[in-house]
């Protein structure tokens, strides 16, 4: 079932594309770049279009959306049946961690002194 897109966010987006935020922004980033850097003629350049670009979102490149490539265990599945196997795949990781980490599952023996070659060997008493 589809989510409805609050109205405050579509505000709020029509608020920062009419006052043309991003330009003000961008030109703000650039004019503290060139107090850094004064010599760098690029960046005087492009701060005489900075106040007029306009924000571009760029096309997402994933082809299987929040699935990465390589991963051959979602191949076949459907949207719901991936989702579940990426919340098992999460909670075998974070026991996984837990157990590599945690200091009771982890056996506290002492490991055996070897003798060492420069001190003398105690004969044994008969």
């Amino acid at each position: 079932m589809a989510k409805k897109a609050s109205l405050k966010g579509k505000k709020g987006y029509a608020t920062y594309n009419a006052l043309n935020s991003f330009g003000k922004n961008k030109a703000r980033k650039i004019q503290r770049h060139i107090k850094k850097q004064p010599n760098d003629v690029l960046a005087v350049e492009a701060l005489k279009t900075a106040k007029s670009s306009t924000p571009t979102r760029k096309k997402p490149t994933a082809t299987n959306g929040w699935i990465q490539k390589g991963d051959l265990r979602y191949i076949g599945l459907t949207k719901q049946g991936a989702k579940l196997l990426a919340k098992i795949i999460a909670f075998e990781k974070s026991i996984t961690n837990q157990l590599q980490y945690d200091r009771s599952s982890v056996k506290t023996q002492k490991p055996k002194e070897k003798p060492d070659s420069n001190k003398p060997v105690k004969a044994k008493k008969k």
